[in-house]
């Protein structure tokens, strides 16, 4: 759990690790999301595209992008996912997007460990690959994050 719970951290801090002058990456504060749709996995949107953006209908949208598959990183997902969905009653939507080279691959593996899932929540696989939809530019962001911060 100690891994999981750094990650988090690292990725609270990331915002901290920068030049002040410096841009934060990815989508700004205010700004409008752009489409953005994946290949639903499970009932009831398996095989079918999802777009978890208009999902949102311009209301809070939680997404959560997961591309390692281990105890902490599922551990995590639930853990985000569960309480966001708590907060679907004030409006939040949420949803999972899985990042992969090979669609199928990462279908199996989800069908796999669905049973440690938040059930309900929407689970899609990015056409994008491991890099995920350039126009959230996440892979700045990862990078800025693992480039500026040393763990021992």
């Amino acid at each position: 759990m100690r891994s999981a719970l750094l990650c988090f951290f690292v990725l609270g801090l990331s915002g901290f690790a920068r030049a002040a002058d410096e841009p934060i990456s990815g989508p700004q504060v205010g700004e409008k999301l752009p489409p953005f749709k994946v290949r639903g996995v499970l009932d009831p949107h398996a095989g079918k595209d999802i777009d978890f953006i208009e999902m949102a209908n311009e209301k809070p949208v939680v997404l959560v992008f997961v591309h390692d598959v281990n105890r902490q990183s599922i551990g995590m997902v639930r853990v985000l996912t569960s309480y966001t969905k708590s907060r679907a009653k004030d409006g939040v939507t949420t949803g999972v997007v899985w990042l992969s080279d090979d669609a199928t691959e990462a279908e199996n593996t989800i069908k796999k460990i669905q049973h440690a899932l938040t059930e309900g929540v929407p689970i899609g696989v990015s056409p994008d690959g491991r890099e995920g939809p350039g126009k959230f530019r996440l892979n700045m962001v990862c990078s800025k994050v693992v480039g500026t911060l040393r763990v021992p």
